[in-house]
């Protein structure tokens, strides 16, 4: 008995499609005088737009440390997704989400103490979407609120001189908030602070010419100030307050001043009943004159 093999040989064969729009092809497989074609086609299903938003899209933020948050939303997104704050006052948590995301939560904290904007930008690739941040703060009851403040600079409107024995009293400053001064001047020797600070000289030749300066304007409802200051030769600083537009001083505190710059509480009103308040620093001779010029020196 004759006997037949057969052997079946199976090879598996790759077809790649590199194309990006819909076409047809056909692959013909050949050997020797047979030949088989294999249709191909190629249905290209269009790849989604990657989206992303944010909700709310803006936060109000009216406490310290105050806690706000926004939800983020993704699909078909290519790159993880970052979060960013252009004010580090605005802490935001966390910086980053993977680009699976479907759903977060980001929190974002307050950590200011005054008033602020600020914007965080949610971005993936070629997506971003924003959130806009506002932080109005009131001052809490029983906070000191700074409502004036001078350094006696040139860029404020003092203008500084070299006459400190000005018998008549000289005005500095802005239209809006000029100080008077006998016996001193702006000046830009030996500051405290910055370029100038205010100067009042005392001279054994004029030994009953003590140098002040004084607000020649009025502040609502003070309590108290704060100020810097230092001297030569022991001169102590006399303050004072006014309610009645600068007519009549009251309240005299004496201070000794050191010879190097310190800071000086000088309190007014512990509520701020006084509607209108001028202030005044007078030179004060120490229980012993001087036997060399002095000098008083005054900064923020």
């Amino acid at each position: 008995m004759r006997q037949c093999k057969f052997q079946l040989h199976t090879h598996h064969t790759t077809v790649t499609f590199t194309g990006n729009t819909a076409t047809s092809g056909i692959l013909t497989v050949t050997s020797d005088t047979v030949s088989v074609p294999v249709n191909l086609f190629a249905t290209i299903v269009p790849i989604p737009d990657p989206i992303l938003t944010v909700a709310p899209t803006t936060l109000d933020f009216t406490d310290l440390d105050s806690v706000r948050t926004f939800t983020v939303s993704g699909s078909y997104l290519t790159a993880p997704i970052s979060i960013s704050s252009n004010n580090s006052n605005f802490e935001v948590t966390p910086t980053t989400l993977p680009q699976t995301t479907g759903s977060a939560i980001v929190t974002v904290t307050f950590t200011g103490d005054s008033a602020a904007t600020g914007i965080i930008t949610v971005t993936s690739d070629t997506v971003s979407e924003t959130v806009l941040l506002t932080a109005t703060i009131a001052p809490e009851p029983g906070l000191d609120t700074i409502i004036y403040q001078t350094g006696f600079e040139s860029s404020e409107g003092f203008a500084s001189s070299t006459v400190y024995n000005n018998t008549t009293v000289a005005f500095t400053g802005p239209n809006e908030g000029k100080w008077g001064t006998y016996y001193g001047t702006p000046s830009t020797t030996s500051p405290i602070i910055g370029g100038q600070s205010m100067q009042m000289r005392w001279y054994t030749s004029a030994v009953n010419n003590l140098g002040y300066t004084y607000t020649d304007f009025d502040l609502r409802n003070v309590t108290k100030l704060y100020f810097q200051a230092k001297n030569t030769n022991n001169l102590k600083l006399t303050l004072s307050y006014s309610i009645d537009g600068g007519s009549t001083f009251m309240g005299d505190s004496i201070y000794v001043i050191d010879t190097t710059k310190a800071t000086y509480l000088f309190n007014v009103s512990q509520t701020g009943q006084y509607d209108y308040v001028r202030i005044k620093f007078k030179v004060t001779l120490p229980s012993t004159n001087p036997t060399a010029t002095s000098r008083m020196y005054l900064d923020s």
